[in-house]
């Protein structure tokens, strides 16, 4: 694999980071001011994550749409699997910001909260 450059987000030094996975599996970083931009880097090549933001449709009129996310970071390949999940839904129930809509949503081991207030 090449090197891959990322800009580390753990901490505000916002290193510029140098990342290679070797053929052994593990990854070598250069750039990196603290030792947390070394697990960044190695997350992000080795098993990257992302929090899923998105909406999700109501039965409300006067609000046909509301915001969720997932309550925890999920990999990244399923967030397009979450999404068209979440495009089926339709909530016919009023909610408020943390209410779960769906536990452990697709088996990830994250579950589906609102971030918005309908009340």
């Amino acid at each position: 694999m090449s090197e891959v450059k990322l800009t580390c987000i753990v901490c505000p030094n916002g290193c510029e980071l140098v990342a290679e996975k070797c053929g052994d599996g593990s990854v070598k970083v250069a750039g990196n001011l603290c030792p947390k931009g070394v697990k960044f880097a190695t997350d992000e090549l080795v098993r990257p994550l992302r929090t899923f933001t998105g909406t999700a449709a109501t039965a409300f009129p006067d609000f046909p749409v509301i915001a969720v996310k997932t309550d925890r970071e999920v990999p990244k390949e399923e967030i397009l699997r979450i999404a068209e999940y979440v495009n089926s839904l339709c909530l016919t129930k009023r909610c408020s910001p943390g209410d779960v809509i769906v536990k452990d949503v697709l088996g990830l081991g994250a579950d589906l909260v609102v971030t918005a207030d309908m009340n």
